[in-house]
Order: structure tokens, then sequence, then C-alpha cells
């Protein structure tokens, strides 16, 4: 009998693989008949997580909300690259532990 040590860095990978090994749909083709149709329990979930439209602007408020607090009379001096890349780096901190 074989053992396999399963990883989820390594099952991650190969999923990852596979799925650029596909060809590339049909221009035309829409999305979302795509991800129901597709086989890739994953990456559907994954689609469904962050590919869609938000039904509010409530997180875009959020984040203007936030780039108003990072730039004060204080932080004047910033650059656009270094607030987004605080803003990134703040919205996207708790990203390990979404449940998809």
């Amino acid at each position: 009998m074989e053992t396999t040590v399963q990883s989820l860095r390594a099952d991650s990978i190969i999923l990852l693989r596979q799925h650029l090994e596909k060809g590339n749909q049909p221009e035309k083709c829409d999305p979302l008949a795509y991800w129901e149709m597709s086989t890739d329990e994953p990456f559907k979930k994954i689609s469904k997580k962050f590919l869609c439209i938000p039904a509010s602007s409530c997180e875009s408020e959020r984040l203007f909300s936030k780039a108003g607090q990072m730039i004060s009379d204080r932080r004047t001096r910033l650059s656009p690259s270094v607030v987004d890349k605080l803003l990134f780096l703040n919205k996207n901190k708790n990203i390990n532990k979404i449940k998809i």
C-alpha cells in the first residue's frame, strides 16, 4: 500500500498548474456560464467569492474612509503609491482567515 503525503500548498500548486494548462475560452464566452459548467470546485468557490460585483457601495466607502484616515495633516508627504500599498495591506491583512 502506497502512502502519499498531502500538503495544502502542493495541492494548491497542482490545481493552479492544471487550471493554467487548460486552453483559453472564446472571447464571447459568458463567464457565469463557464463557472457554472466548470469542474474545478476550488476555483468555483474562489470565483464566487472574489469575482462577483458587490451589491452595495459600502466596501468602497470603507476604503475611501480608511484612505482619509491615513492621509492626515501629519502624513501629507505620503506618495500615492505608498498610500495604495498601505490601503492594499490594510484591506488584505486577514486574507488567510477567509473561509471559502
